[in-house]
């Protein structure tokens, strides 16, 4: 039986991009093309996707459960990867427990002593499972009225510092890879996604040109003609008209180098049904694009 990609999305639980991504770099399945050039997904094609996806649950990276899908005499090794992936989630929970709290009482020395104590994690284990949901955990506080203005501020001016300690530490702006230029939507002050990214995108050899947030599109126009990057990564959170966007997708794209590539993610894209440009990619995970960055 062939099933279409966004059918296998909803029966595997991963994103339609994400299949994309693990197709072009892992050459996981071949799913047939028929005239009409759309994706065919066998049976076992479902199957293989859904070891994967159990694998990533267990705490596996996508290239650790990879490699065990094609050749399972390395379970060994995997279960001692798997070990040690547990044993680091159990202290980013325990990092969590403790960091939250400390940072809703203002007390940012206690906060330093937690990651002090946590130091020896890996900076995208960090950013992906204790900043990240940390912040996600105080903005559905401050909805539920339970978590302050000044407390939700507070917990972000504190993440943001982090996140410039480690994009410095990490030499985002001194790498020898590809090279992003990394923004917020005009009007948009929320910068920890993109900042994250940034962070991710360098460990993996990025060269980062961090803007900020609100940065106006004419500017983002006059910074892509400089400085003809590979991408140029706009974060969008707060609600926007679908129009709105498109309108500045198409006004930014035109400026940039034909080489470049803009890239709009967060959660204001979702839902997103607009026209989408050549060498441009809407998304509201992130993570589908760090699965392949290149």
């Amino acid at each position: 039986m062939g099933y279409r990609i966004k059918t296998v999305s909803e029966l595997t639980g991963i994103p339609k991009n994400t299949l994309i991504a693990w197709e072009r770099r892992y050459g996981l399945v071949e799913p047939d093309r028929h005239g009409n050039r759309y994706r065919s997904y066998s049976d076992s094609d479902v199957a293989l996707l859904k070891r994967i996806k159990r694998l990533l649950e267990e705490g596996y990276k996508i290239s650790e459960a990879v490699d065990l899908v094609r050749d399972p005499s390395r379970q060994p090794e995997a279960a001692r990867v798997a070990n040690a992936n547990s044993a680091a989630q159990d202290s980013i929970e325990r990092a969590r427990g403790e960091l939250f709290p400390a940072l809703l009482e203002f007390d940012a020395q206690r906060a330093d002593h937690v990651l002090q104590r946590y130091g020896t994690l890996p900076y995208a284990r960090l950013i992906e499972e204790l900043y990240y949901p940390m912040l996600r955990d105080v903005g559905e506080g401050w909805t539920r009225g339970t978590v302050s203005i000044a407390q939700e501020h507070f917990v972000t001016a504190f993440c943001r510092e982090r996140f410039l300690a480690m994009l410095m530490q990490v030499g985002g702006a001194r790498g020898t890879g590809p090279h992003a230029v990394c923004t917020t939507f005009p009007g948009d002050l929320h910068e920890l996604g993109v900042l994250g990214v940034s962070v991710l995108l360098a460990l993996s050899g990025w060269r980062i040109t961090y803007l900020g947030p609100n940065l106006p599109a004419s500017e983002l126009q006059k910074t892509g003609r400089t400085l003809k990057p590979d991408w140029v990564c706009t974060s969008l959170v707060i609600p926007t008209p679908p129009r709105e966007i498109e309108a500045y997708l198409e006004m930014v794209r035109e400026a940039l180098p034909k080489r470049t590539w803009l890239v709009l993610g967060g959660a204001g894209a979702r839902g997103y049904d607009c026209p989408v440009p050549q060498r441009v990619l809407v998304t509201e995970s992130w993570r589908e694009l760090l699965q392949d960055p290149t």
